[in-house]
């Protein structure tokens, strides 16, 4: 067995953090704690959103492993970022076209057409996306 890179891990541990930070922020969001601190909390997660792909390019640590978790990771802080928008009465129209935009996306990049996906990740449609 092939030992792994303290670079994969690297990458790796900051998507893992992103996928608790979102956990965690679901955890405190309505809780009786200063704003600050659960915007720190949540800002955590959105710094490692940005932080995690350009480490893994840099350090050349690109892994299918990696791949799988920042996708569960981002996934998982925009539904918790949908429900709390909801929670706090937010209008629905705008939070159903972000969720319905997640799902085609999603599905979009699992389909493979001659070893290739349909849509491409772009860190420039990303980075846009995760500004707005």
């Amino acid at each position: 067995m092939q030992r792994r890179d303290v670079r994969v891990w690297l990458v790796e541990g900051v998507s893992a953090l992103r996928l608790l930070a979102a956990l965690t922020f679901a955890a405190v969001a309505f809780q009786r704690l200063p704003p600050l601190a659960i915007g720190s909390v949540y800002g955590i997660a959105m710094s490692t959103d940005l932080a995690d792909g350009f480490l893994a390019r840099q350090l050349h640590a690109e892994t299918f492993v990696g791949q799988i978790l920042d996708l569960v990771s981002d996934k998982s802080l925009t539904i918790v970022s949908l429900l709390y928008a909801a929670a706090r009465g937010l209008a629905i129209l705008p939070l159903a076209v972000i969720a319905a935009r997640e799902v085609i996306m999603i599905g979009l990049r699992i389909v493979v057409v001659d070893g290739q996906p349909l849509l491409r990740t772009s860190r420039w449609f990303g980075g846009t996306m995760a500004v707005l």
